[in-house]
């Protein structure tokens, strides 16, 4: 066998092996591209989130009169649409039975007060009039204090519905760009 014939029959292998090879590479490269592509849909980190300032007669600020520091007036419009959005996914939450959206605007022991009040079959149908006055806005904007003055919701209790007359002091974080309800203490009054 001729040395150019050696050349040729290697040359013929080598070919034969790096042309699969080769496509099988750029199809797995191809393959992990696409994936970082169509990840998660670019939408779902606003799931849930957007600024929806609810009209006068359904939430408006009665003050802003607080401790710490002056918030900004889109901060108070972040505040009141975190707080109102909070109440729609609660009532959502209690409609379909599923409290998956709560974590967007309630956290720690509220989180946990709504998910535990689903759980039980509480019901509500209706929220407004909330009015809200800002205690206390901390010098990092990410604590907010807010009483919510004599608002009403309808609820049912032993299968009945009851619409209650409430105002509730409300602790707010700002936990990654989201304002969520952490705790509340609720007075009720009914009506």
């Amino acid at each position: 066998m001729s040395k150019n014939t050696v050349k040729l029959i290697i040359f013929v292998g080598a070919l034969a092996l790096l042309i699969p090879g080769s496509l099988i590479g750029f199809r797995t490269l191809s393959d992990f591209i696409a994936a970082f592509n169509s990840g998660a849909d670019p939408a779902s980190i606003f799931r849930g989130h957007q600024l929806a300032v609810p009209e006068r007669e359904e939430a408006r600020w009665l003050s802003f009169d607080a401790e710490g520091s002056a918030p900004k007036q889109v901060e108070r419009e972040e505040l009141i649409s975190a707080y109102w959005l909070a109440w729609e996914s609660l009532v959502r939450a209690h409609e379909t039975g599923d409290p998956a959206d709560l974590p967007t605007y309630w956290a720690g022991p509220a989180l946990d007060a709504a998910r535990s009040a689903i759980a039980g079959g509480q019901t509500i149908f209706t929220h407004d009039g909330h009015r809200l006055r800002l205690l206390f806005f901390s010098d990092d904007s990410s604590v907010a204090l807010l009483r919510d003055e004599n608002f009403h919701y309808t609820q049912t209790i032993a299968g009945t519905p009851v619409t209650l007359t409430a105002t509730a002091e409300v602790v707010m974080t700002l936990d990654n760009g989201f304002w969520r309800i952490r705790q509340y203490i609720l007075d009720f009054s009914s009506t």
